[in-house]
């Protein structure tokens, strides 16, 4: 291997930043963030570190060592773009800058003519015009009733009964919540929809929340519902929950496959009638579910649901910025 080699990843996100330690022969497609939150201080002070090396460069070309004045001015010139979200024209003005500063300092594009690795992301999840929900003969509301998760299946969905099972939650053998904890205790979901309240028994202790909390995401209890055999998944917040927003939003998730069957929040008020027409008094389940007793899932008799799922994701075009400094020695044979 000929000649030490000093690689400088500059990247432009604090996201991508996390994943300097992957390849960067090909640009790591970084999660997408909802919103500019990029962290200045933090961002600033991994660039700086990396800039700092830029002192053999600098050296090398007759320009000194870095120094404070030259730290402040590169600090004062990348605040001032107006952050680095990823694909956002700032990050655009950020990565010409870094770009001619590298090339300026005499510094190597990597593994091409360019110092700017573009690469798609997701930058979020937009509905579709082809979504419905019906309730038996009744057509519920998108974004007022109803609406479906981001990594939700897409296409239609025949009419299937509905099935009540708590939390959702499973616990493996070996993890054990005073008796392992199962929703789907003696329950078959197969090729039906399952009604799953968000979160989490909220009167447990500590102990226990800390071996559920991980069981308790909403994937998890959409893989939970797929390996029982569910035809869908439905979350609702139970009638005790209070929230500011009753229907999940449609945020980044951090993987933005979508899965096979259909996932959908719906508000509690929807749902109400479903447990009244039951004779099933839905905040004494809840209670009962929020001190950690078992309680068993039941069929919401006379309930069919069919629905279509039209999600569409929004891709953008992000950059990396990098160069590399050549070694001056080679390594020993």
């Amino acid at each position: 291997m000929k000649n030490i080699t000093l690689i400088l990843a500059l990247f432009l996100n604090a996201c991508v930043i996390k994943n300097r330690s992957q390849s960067i022969q090909e640009a790591p497609t970084p999660p997408e963030m909802s919103q500019d939150s990029v962290h200045e201080a933090s961002e600033l002070n991994d660039f700086m570190t990396n800039i700092n090396q830029l002192t053999f460069a600098g050296k090398r070309s007759g320009e000194g060592y870095f120094s404070a004045d030259k730290a402040k001015t590169y600090e004062q010139k990348l605040t001032g773009f107006g952050g680095r979200l990823t694909g956002s024209e700032s990050e655009q003005k950020t990565a010409s800058f870094i770009d001619s500063e590298m090339k300026r300092i005499g510094l190597h594009p990597w593994h091409s003519q360019s110092y700017k690795h573009p690469f798609e992301f997701t930058a979020g999840t937009n509905l579709g015009e082809n979504n419905s929900l019906n309730i038996n003969d009744k057509t519920l509301i998108l974004d007022k009733d109803y609406r479906p998760l981001v990594f939700s299946g897409l296409g239609g969905f025949d009419k299937a009964g509905v099935v009540f099972a708590g939390y959702g939650i499973t616990e493996s053998e070996g993890e054990k919540m005073g008796e392992n904890y199962d929703s789907y205790m003696h329950l078959d979901v197969k090729d039906k929809w399952v009604l799953v309240m968000r979160f989490m028994p909220e009167d447990i202790s500590s102990e226990q929340r800390m071996k559920i909390n991980q069981l308790s995401s909403e994937r998890n209890k959409v893989l939970n519902a797929e390996q029982h055999g569910a035809k869908g998944v439905i979350f609702v917040h139970g009638p005790k929950t209070t929230v500011k927003n009753q229907l999940i939003p449609l945020t980044f998730d951090a993987s933005t496959a979508h899965g096979s069957m259909p996932v959908l929040s719906i508000t509690t008020n929807v749902a109400k009638p479903w447990f009244k027409q039951m004779g099933k008094n839905w905040k004494k389940i809840q209670k009962k579910l929020d001190a950690g007793k078992f309680v068993m899932g039941f069929d919401l008799k006379d309930l069919s649901i069919s629905a279509k799922v039209d999600l569409i994701q929004d891709k953008k075009m992000g950059k990396n910025v990098i160069a590399y400094i050549k070694g001056s020695t080679d390594l020993p044979a």
